[in-house]
């Protein structure tokens, strides 16, 4: 017996049991029976196996900066600071590794890459590869005041002017650029 045929029986046990007293009992049968088909018929989404660890290895640093937008040497010096943040401590199903969630999150920063082939590239679901973002986007989010210093009120003015005297941006106080 296949797993479709064991489920539409032990539903129907169940249904038995549970609606046997009742006079509509041949409408509850059939809506149990509608039920199992529904939850049996699910297809199976193609993803992609091990992207992570056959695929990303290949990389050279200009393919790996291609998708990623940074090189494998930054990837790594990040990964190492918030690899601790992203790992739960609590029982249950495991979470994705680290480096896992940290490409996720910045594939899905640096590229138009929808959910749904990011969830397929990296063989997650949807809510898995929400949460890791998040989790990433939070974990960033603490480290920034350690690596973005705000200027203070005189020297702001002097870089505002700087700015909108050289580049045409007023109102500009900072940039960010990565050093190679």
């Amino acid at each position: 017996m296949d797993k479709r045929n064991l489920l539409v029986v032990a539903i129907q046990k169940v249904g038995d049991i549970i609606f046997s007293s009742s006079s509509e009992e041949s409408d509850d049968d059939s809506q149990i029976l509608e039920l199992a088909v529904c939850v049996t018929d699910r297809k199976e989404v193609p993803r992609m196996q091990n992207y992570v660890e056959t695929v990303i290895p290949l990389f050279d640093d200009g393919q790996f900066k291609s998708h990623f937008r940074m090189l494998p040497s930054t990837f790594e010096f990040i990964l190492q600071m918030i690899a601790p943040k992203l790992t739960r401590h609590k029982p249950g199903y495991p979470t994705i590794p680290p480096k896992k969630q940290f490409l996720i999150a910045i594939l899905k920063m640096a590229t138009p890459d929808s959910y749904r082939s990011i969830c397929e590239k990296f063989d997650v679901s949807r809510s898995s590869a929400l949460k890791a973002v998040r989790r990433v986007t939070h974990s960033l989010a603490n480290l920034a005041p350690h690596f973005i210093i705000w200027p203070d009120t005189d020297r702001t003015s002097v870089v505002k002017n700087g700015f909108s005297s050289t580049n045409s941006f007023p109102g500009v106080i900072g940039a960010l650029m990565e050093l190679i």
